[in-house]
């Protein structure tokens, strides 16, 4: 990396120093938007954990993304922002200390915190930005931030990120800080944030846990996954389908990059073993999401059911982020996730958890604001 085309930025996520490094000014512009003001750092002295995007020498339109013992090569500009926040959200919540952290959105309403979690497509971001519409807090998006110190709900202050097809419930939305092309080439959109940044040092008792979900389907019956790498061929598949208790179930190749449909009875273990086979072979891992859900209807009447303690933290850990010191990733081995399960259970005694069945956007938003209220 040249340090006359280096760009540089430095933040501070849940007390932890991060450097951005790239050789493209639009990734550092991208972050400057991301996050707010005020959690950039101007010293360039402390402990960073960095985070390298550099050009290829030989050809300018490819790029290598580097962190911790990861050299990930890309070939396409295109996805070039896509690529880099997808893998910077991979490796920030590895570094987090002391913070239990879980994909989903969060906020506050009279000094009250909750979260929202569920599968790819269910209206995690559509759903929380109309309830910060109706006056509602919103905590972040994309992280629910539990701090196991002392149970509480923290704020993750970046933009708010909306799909394209989401667009359509919010028409007084007329400009945005920013858009990326997502890997099924549509768009993702970065919402203006009118909220002022929140105090990330104050929490927010946790009262609440949405789990969206889906009635109509027999849940846990299966393991079905989609995952999709930068690279593929037949000899990537073969080495896939040698991984104990990975089952093939259909390859859509209608994409540039190509969707490898699999199931699993143990899923932890397995995609665990994915990542493993993927960076002992160099093969960057575009996206590995559970797809065992079938859409929700979003013509039906909304429902909202409470359930056990225990089904809801079970359900919740599936959507871990990272958390206890030795920094666990989304995709880890079960035990790890079970000393987090022991623990949230002896901690969250006054959280109520629900099933939240998603219909028809402003009637789910009605029904979540009667049941806060």
């Amino acid at each position: 990396m040249s340090s006359s085309n280096c760009h540089y930025l430095s933040i501070e996520l849940f007390s932890e120093k991060f450097r951005i490094i790239s050789d493209f000014e639009k990734v550092i512009e991208f972050f400057e938007i991301l996050y707010p003001v005020s959690k950039r750092i101007n010293s360039i002295n402390g402990n960073f954990h960095d985070f390298k995007i550099e050009v290829d020498s030989k050809n300018e339109h490819s790029y290598t993304i580097i962190y911790d013992d990861n050299s990930i090569k890309i070939d396409s500009e295109k996805y070039l922002i896509t690529n880099v926040y997808l893998n910077f959200m991979k490796f920030f919540p590895t570094k987090v200390k002391n913070f239990f952290l879980f994909h989903g959105a969060a906020f506050f309403h009279n000094n009250k915190g909750s979260i929202i979690v569920g599968p790819p497509g269910y209206g995690k971001s559509t759903l929380s930005l109309a309830l910060k519409f109706e006056g509602l807090n919103l905590l972040s998006d994309e992280l629910g931030a539990i701090c196991y110190k002392d149970n509480k709900l923290y704020p993750y202050n970046k933009l708010t990120t909306l799909r394209q097809d989401s667009l359509r419930f919010f028409p007084t939305l007329s400009s945005f800080q920013a858009e990326f092309i997502l890997m099924d080439d549509t768009k993702k959109y970065l919402v203006r944030n009118e909220n002022k940044v929140m105090d990330d040092k104050k929490g927010f008792d946790l009262h609440n846990v949405f789990i969206l979900s889906n009635p109509n389907q027999e849940k846990h019956k299966s393991n079905v996954s989609h995952l999709i790498l930068e690279k593929f061929d037949e000899n990537v598949l073969q080495k896939l389908e040698n991984i104990d208790d990975f089952k093939l179930i259909k390859i859509d190749k209608r994409k540039k990059y190509p969707v490898i449909y699999f199931d699993s009875k143990a899923i932890f273990e397995t995609k665990n073993n994915i990542q493993l086979l993927c960076k002992k072979n160099g093969i960057q891992i575009l996206s590995m999401e559970s797809a065992r859900f079938s859409k929700p209807d979003f013509k039906r009447e909304p429902q909202l059911i409470e359930i056990q303690k225990t089904t809801g933290i079970s359900e919740l850990c599936e959507y871990m982020k990272g958390g206890l010191n030795s920094g666990i990733a989304k995709y880890t081995f079960k035990e790890n996730v079970f000393e987090i399960f022991v623990h949230l259970m002896k901690t969250f005694n006054n959280t109520k958890f629900f099933y939240l069945y998603p219909g028809e956007l402003k009637q789910t938003t009605k029904l979540m604001l009667e049941m806060l209220s």
